[in-house]
């Protein structure tokens, strides 16, 4: 299994996928099948085109999406970390991006959470 991304093998692999036409409905399919054609991990070609900012991510309504229930569509850890800033910003509260920076991406979710929690209690009295 080759262990190093070449730029030959990254605009091979781009092209195949494109030339697929990936929707959100395949895109896992076309993952699986250029996984075997160049004997690569699914998870190593699919990060490679999402650096490429090519890969079609599945939706919130695809079979596949939707059999793991009602669970809230996830969110990246950078969207996270940017809705906490932006609380913290709006309601004149310094923000540290050196500390933000330092959450992961469930952490700043729960405080976001936490903090409109809050932000609503008070508007209420």
């Amino acid at each position: 299994m080759p262990s190093q991304w070449t730029d030959e093998a990254k605009q091979e692999i781009t092209e195949a996928y494109l030339e697929a036409s990936p929707t959100p409905e395949n895109t896992t399919e076309i993952i699986a099948e250029l996984s075997e054609e160049y004997d690569r991990p699914i998870n190593s070609i699919r990060a490679m085109l999402v650096k490429a900012e090519v890969y079609v991510s599945k939706t919130k309504n695809t079979p596949a999406a939707t059999a793991s229930g009602d669970k809230p569509a996830r969110k990246s850890k950078q969207d996270s970390l940017n809705e906490l800033s932006t609380l913290l910003g709006d309601n004149s509260i310094t923000v540290d991006l050196d500390i933000i920076n330092k959450l992961t991406g469930k952490a700043a979710e729960y405080f976001a959470g936490a903090f409109k929690q809050a932000l609503e209690k008070s508007a209420e009295e």
